[in-house]
């Protein structure tokens, strides 16, 4: 898909629950930068994400994704994007080789070879039930998954909060200017201890744990 600038385009969007208030928010992503959520449990990062994928219908606003409207071009999107959720979507009797031939049918870009080279790297067994994996292992399939059919947004809800999953410290270049700290520029490669994944996305979303910023990494400098 092409001809968009802003990968996630988010505009007074707003959500209510007794007791919680999704109020108005703003904010874009454009093509080619990483945008993180960091604040505390309950500030609404879940909330915004399942507004996202229009898994929660949101009361006012408006979304786009890769340019289009998330409601009226949904099937459309979600053809072209990539989701790691905190728990495993998949059912316990499907096998690793079971979720290919999956999303074989459900993905026209979808890479078996790729699929299979991140099966090797990070150690998951091909025939063994889903059912039978740890969480680790299960959060592992996922990402495999998500990085196997060519996606152009990745949306990983997750991999912040349990980075032990891959090593006690995800080791990529991060810049933050809202906390004074400015280190070397975001790549579009994350480097873990169980290698580094990389990815042909346009942009990424990611989330850890009240919203204390919206800012954009990106090796970009108009990011």
């Amino acid at each position: 898909m092409t001809g968009y600038e802003n990968a996630i385009e988010i505009k007074g969007v707003t959500k209510h629950y007794e007791g919680f208030t999704l109020d108005r928010v703003s904010f874009s992503v454009p093509k080619g930068c990483i945008m993180g959520f960091i604040g505390q449990n309950g500030a609404g990062k879940t909330t915004t994400i399942r507004s996202i994928l229009n898994i929660t219908n949101i009361e006012e606003g408006k979304i786009s994704l890769l340019g289009l409207d998330h409601i009226e071009h949904e099937t459309e999107i979600k053809k072209h994007i990539a989701v790691v959720f905190d728990e495993l979507p998949f059912h316990d009797v499907f096998s690793a080789k079971d979720m290919a031939r999956i999303f074989e049918g459900l993905y026209e870009e979808w890479d078996n070879s790729v699929y299979q080279q991140y099966l090797k790297r990070f150690g998951l067994p091909l025939k063994k039930k889903i059912g039978q994996f740890s969480k680790g292992m299960k959060m592992k399939l996922q990402i495999a998954c998500a990085l196997s059919h060519n996606a152009e947004l990745l949306i990983m809800s997750c991999l912040l909060q349990r980075p032990r999953l891959f090593s006690r410290r995800l080791n990529f270049h991060k810049r933050h200017p809202s906390v004074g700290k400015q280190d070397d520029a975001v790549r579009h490669s994350v480097k873990a201890g169980a290698g580094e994944l990389r990815t042909n996305a346009s942009a990424l979303l990611y989330r850890s744990g009240q919203f204390l910023f919206y800012r954009l990494f990106s090796h970009k400098s108009s990011c």
